[in-house]
């Protein structure tokens, strides 16, 4: 079954109507017929027993196949029931007397094809009874649909935040632990490193008292971080040269110190200048300022 949504219904209607009168106009059913055929939701008339003596061509666009529709019972015709649909208005609009809606589904071939918004007006006679029923249909699918997919995105969308609130919470517990790691780490450093390097320095000498704490500190710097980013560049080898350059050492103490040959020194010595961005500066001189 095509919605309404989407389809152009062609309607039979004349190019022209041809009247003598303004009465003649009004009462002209030639007039009223195309003017409720070229109408793209249905209409149909019932009797308040439920036969339907007239219906407009969007119905029997809705319903192919039910061209002889016309003194047949409505529910049986467009839902294939044997008796009234549960919620059908008309049946309210007769009782009452009064005008009546409600949504309602309908179904094509016994399966569920979608949802109608169905008007139901009552026509009286003098004495207020009920002689006739106005139902006025309109294909609300596509509505129906779009407003389910927009209650389900909306519940997706909450379901998402609760996630990302909760995964921020994991995320602020992980950095509140981080911090309290760190601050426990720098404080025993202070409390128990520090004091034995200043005890060593009776018995050591103090450039080699000096190597030791300097690779203390690149220990510890992802925890401090008391330098500048920039040396973030710096391959761990390339940091401890630079603590040994800072503190005074040649590239041949270094090579022996670190068991590597001067050449491999006088090689960190240039990527250290390189990635640093220094070309004339005196290295040492820069490191004791920034380092």
């Amino acid at each position: 079954m095509a919605e309404s949504t989407g389809w152009v219904f062609k309607p039979d209607v004349p190019t022209a109507i041809s009247v003598d009168t303004e009465d003649e106009f009004l009462s002209n059913t030639e007039l009223y017929e195309a003017v409720l055929s070229s109408i793209q939701d249905g209409i149909s008339v019932l009797k308040p027993d439920f036969k339907i003596i007239y219906v407009n061509k969007s119905m029997l666009h809705w319903y192919p196949g039910e061209d002889n529709v016309l003194g047949q019972k409505c529910y049986e015709v467009f839902h294939g029931r044997t008796e009234p649909c549960v919620c059908c208005p008309t049946i309210r609009a007769v009782r009452t007397a009064a005008p009546q809606m409600d949504l309602v589904p309908y179904t094509t071939d016994g399966e569920d094809s979608g949802w109608q918004k169905l008007y139901a007006v009552p026509v009286l006679d003098k004495n207020g009874h009920v002689v006739l029923v106005i139902e006025y249909i309109r294909d609300i699918t596509f509505q129906k649909r779009v407003e389910t997919n927009m209650n389900e995105l909306a519940e997706l969308y909450e379901n998402l935040e609760a996630q990302n609130d909760m995964l921020m919470e994991i995320l602020n517990q992980r950095e509140r632990y981080k911090e309290d790691l760190e601050q426990t780490i720098t404080q025993n450093v202070e409390k128990y490193i520090r004091p034995s390097l200043n005890y060593l320095k009776k018995n050591v000498k103090e450039r080699d008292l000096n190597i030791v704490a300097g690779l203390i500190d690149e220990i510890v710097y992802p925890i401090t971080k008391k330098r500048p980013s920039v040396f973030d560049r710096l391959s761990p080898r390339e940091l401890q040269v630079c603590t040994m350059i800072k503190e005074g050492y040649t590239s041949k103490e270094i090579a022996d110190a670190l068991f590597i040959t001067k050449k491999t020194v006088d090689y960190h010595r240039s990527s250290i200048r390189k990635k640093l961005g220094l070309q004339n500066e005196n290295l040492r001189v820069y490191l004791e300022t920034h380092l």
